[in-house]
């Protein structure tokens, strides 16, 4: 049982984070979702009948379909041939959404168990918590680090820059180069960990300690927005502690955690340049603010994005451009998610995408009527709208939530046909 349960998290691991050779990125990708589809195939009649029985998953169904189909008719209408958009929609709203699944079809054959909604969070949660140990490990084993690196996909041009750069030597990972969005996952640790660890549904109270403290390393790892989401939600959750039956207790156990995690870096800092060079990088607002200076290189930039204003007629239709055909960088060089999505097609698919988004969250919030639940959806929403300034979450969060979703009316279906099942009596 124990090595089925292994399986199944790494089984969920890489369906959430899929990583691959360098050589066989392309083949690999074809092979795995080719596998995934044929897992999901038998069943595909309770997935489109839960689609069809919850109103808003059909609502988003249908709008991702639009979208999916004009970040192909886009580029041909302008004739930019950029489908670097079209590859982003298609892996994140259907390649992500089709692993997750297939891995629950699985566990679900190993264990012999239903997986639920909190099942998905812990396995999110556990898939985090890889990708932090295994940052560490390359923090501290250099030579390891530049043996993977030579070995897994890293991804783009802007990320394999990226990794010369000794303050950027916590952005490495199993999965290769972590980006923006990296940073935004665990934050979605974070909320998901204090969410089970406050309700008692992890198996020890210390592991969601652990989790907890993991998921704010992690964020502090891969980009300072995550971090920043992270001590802004712990102040606003303060009050759902505190009124929870144990949770001052708990609530000392994380900032002794804390204490300790940042005493340890402390001591191993002051003889390693790399982890100086990312607790310099990851923790610079804080040094920005005891001198009195606001913001960085990053926050200078992301204002001139902010104040850029592009043609009514690009506001409107977009250009279709979402790749910078000379750098391979973002269009324009911005970082902003929002006007992303509305250079390449415009306000009304942008508000169309974020619709579904603002669809999706409503659902989710539904799921659970606990005051709690519906503060951390809340959390996440907000932070998901904020965190678009500085880069792109909202479609993945949107993927991740859908199937979050999906499950959950999937095993309410379930149950309710059990409980509708007629036993026909007997002749006697």
């Amino acid at each position: 049982m124990l090595i089925r349960r292994l399986l199944s998290d790494f089984i969920f691991f890489f369906a959430f984070f899929p990583f691959y050779t360098s050589g066989l990125k392309d083949v690999g990708t074809i092979i795995v979702h080719i596998v995934a589809l044929l897992i999901v195939l038998p069943r595909i009649r309770i997935i489109t009948s839960s689609i069809k029985s919850d109103k808003r998953l059909s609502v988003a169904v249908f709008i991702y379909s639009i979208l999916l189909m004009m970040s192909v008719v886009v580029p041909i209408v302008y004739g930019t041939n950029d489908y670097g958009f079209f590859k982003k929609v298609f892996s994140t709203g259907v390649l992500l959404p089709l692993r997750i699944l297939a891995a629950t079809a699985v566990t679900e054959r190993f264990l012999k168990k239903k997986v639920g909604i909190n099942d998905l969070l812990k396995y999110f949660i556990k898939s985090c918590l890889i990708l932090v140990f295994s940052t560490i490990v390359f923090l501290v084993s250099p030579g390891l680090k530049g043996a993977w690196q030579s070995i897994v996909y890293i991804g783009s041009e802007r990320g394999i820059a990226s990794m010369e750069l000794l303050s950027y030597a916590s952005r490495f990972s199993i999965v290769g180069f972590m980006g923006f969005k990296y940073a935004f996952m665990m934050y979605l640790s974070f909320i998901f960990s204090f969410y089970l660890l406050m309700e008692g549904l992890f198996y020890k109270r210390w592991l969601g300690v652990v989790a907890v403290l993991a998921s704010i390393l992690g964020a502090s790892f891969y980009g300072r927005t995550g971090l920043v989401l992270v001590a802004v939600s712990m102040v606003l959750l303060l009050p759902k502690i505190v009124s929870k039956i144990g949770g001052f207790r708990k609530l000392l156990m994380i900032i002794a955690g804390i204490a300790l995690l940042s005493g340890s870096l402390y001591l191993f800092g002051r003889e390693n340049v790399v982890l100086q060079k990312w607790a310099s990088w990851s923790f610079s607002i804080i040094e920005n603010l005891t001198e009195n200076r606001i913001g960085d290189g990053s926050t200078d930039a992301l204002k001139e994005q902010l104040a850029y204003r592009p043609s009514v007629e690009t506001m409107l239709y977009g250009d279709g451009q979402y790749v910078d055909s000379e750098t391979g960088g973002y269009y324009m060089g911005i970082d902003i998610g929002f006007m992303r999505n509305i250079l390449f097609y415009g306000l009304f698919f942008s508000f169309l995408m974020y619709y579904l988004w603002f669809n999706l969250m409503r659902r989710m919030e539904d799921i659970n009527n606990g005051s709690l639940w519906r503060t951390a959806v809340l959390l996440i929403a907000i932070s998901a709208f904020l965190a678009e300034f500085k880069g792109e979450c909202i479609e993945v969060l949107s993927a991740l939530v859908f199937v979050a979703i999906l499950v959950y009316c999937n095993n309410k279906k379930k149950q309710d046909n059990e409980i509708n099942v007629v036993e026909v009596p007997g002749n006697e």
